[in-house]
């Protein structure tokens, strides 16, 4: 039913927030998230599936106390913004990029004593972790306003999911933004949906038969729905991995509000 996505070569989000130090605030975004997809004359089914498909399933990222995101300007001196698939993943990142920013300080400090010490301060130590629903983050990754002002948004899987995929689909890495899922052909939910998992772990888990695991693509896997062509796709179900949603909670409780704040409007760039 799923069709085995071959995966492009590039490099992965591990490396991308490397960059600590220079900072600068500045106007993102003028309005609100957009929709997920622009229906072509070719879809069938509703954007409104997509989001009941999606929005349950918590994306995680790296923000200021108010939620405003830290974007970073990459080789290609696009300005990006990430959405983990793991709470895991976004705390990893933000580990090292600290980690990265002091050590980085600590040589400054040492080759240039005389410099102001309000120019090396590591921006990272005001980060904190935000939730955001996978329906918002899929339609950020799309917003052609974002992107023709030169800001992206990238949904980024764990380097243990990449890994995995990898070896399934026996390439050497994998294009930045592809999500990889992990299914078997022959496995279904008590109600008879087909569950895609974020995680091969947890999918192994809960799968005690002996089909083959395989792996296909998110943004591939939504667009196919789009179309409409498959009906089986419409009794697709997403696992997210171990522990996302009561992280989700958890982060949304120590924000008091009602939802983790993720601001639109503003940015934090890390050069």
């Amino acid at each position: 039913m799923l069709r085995l996505i071959s995966f492009l070569l590039s490099c992965t989000v591990a490396t991308s927030l490397s960059s600590p130090i220079v900072t600068r605030r500045t106007a993102l975004l003028s309005s609100a998230w957009f929709p997920i997809a622009s229906a072509s004359a070719a879809t069938t089914t509703s954007p409104e599936t997509l989001i009941d498909l999606l929005k349950d399933i918590p994306t995680f990222a790296i923000v200021d106390k108010q939620g405003v995101p830290y974007m970073v300007v990459g080789e290609d001196a696009k300005v990006t913004g990430y959405f983990f698939t793991s709470y895991e993943e976004a705390k990893r990142i933000l580990q090292t990029a600290d980690a990265s920013a002091d050590k980085l300080v600590r040589e400054l400090k040492r080759e240039q004593p005389n410099t102001d010490p309000k120019d090396l301060i590591n921006p990272w130590k005001q980060a904190t972790i935000t939730t955001v629903p996978l329906d918002v983050a899929v339609s950020l990754t799309a917003n052609t306003v974002a992107k023709t002002a030169k800001n992206y948004f990238k949904i980024a899987p764990s380097a243990n999911d990449i890994e995995d995929a990898l070896d399934l689909s026996g390439q050497v890495d994998l294009e930045e933004g592809k999500v990889p899922l992990f299914y078997v052909e022959e496995f279904r939910s008590p109600n008879g949906q087909q569950p895609l998992y974020f995680s091969k772990s947890q999918l192994l888990k809960d799968y005690k038969g002996d089909g083959k695991v395989q792996v296909t693509e998110l943004f591939a896997t939504l667009k196919e729905i789009l179309v409409g062509e498959d009906p089986d796709l419409l009794k697709l179900t997403l696992i997210p991995p171990p522990d996302s949603i009561a992280r989700s909670r958890k982060i949304t409780q120590q924000f008091k509000q009602e939802k983790a704040p993720f601001v639109l409007g503003q940015r934090i760039i890390i050069l």
